[in-house]
């Protein structure tokens, strides 16, 4: 006699890749917001003239907005494309500082503010990620 096949429980926790994944996207939402924060008060611009700039728009809103988007489908098992796509700019942004530092010798710093947004993407295309995502939806 076969056994029946046992639905998946909803209070199983995530694989490590996912939450390293879901933590490092949401760490990524904090330079836009500090930096939309703290360009106004340190050049005297108002918070309207920054964010018609299109890219401190871009840059302040519009990234850190969808990584935390992302990081949201992706911990409440929806998908992960919405973090990888938003991620890899960030990931492509670190691996030209990093090509920088090591082939024009320049300062490397950078690299450990975004360390957790630029590896966000490369956690969330994890095999265990997709299992664990393909296993919570339903067959119909």
């Amino acid at each position: 006699m076969a056994e029946p096949a046992v639905a998946p429980r909803s209070d199983e926790w995530p694989p490590a890749m996912a939450l390293l994944a879901g933590v490092g996207a949401s760490i990524g939402v904090l330079p836009g917001v500090l930096f939309l924060v703290s360009i106004p008060l340190t050049l005297g611009y108002s918070a309207l003239v920054v964010l018609l700039t299109p890219w401190f728009a871009v840059v302040c809103v519009v990234l850190p907005g969808l990584l935390a988007v992302g990081a949201v489908r992706l911990l409440s098992r929806r998908d992960r494309w919405v973090l990888v796509l938003a991620g890899s700019t960030v990931t492509a942004h670190v691996g030209w500082l990093a090509y920088r530092g090591l082939v024009h010798g320049e300062a490397t710093w950078p690299i450990l503010l975004l360390a957790g947004p630029a590896l966000a993407p490369l956690a969330a295309m994890a095999p265990s990620v997709r299992s664990w995502l393909t296993e919570g939806r339903d067959p119909s």
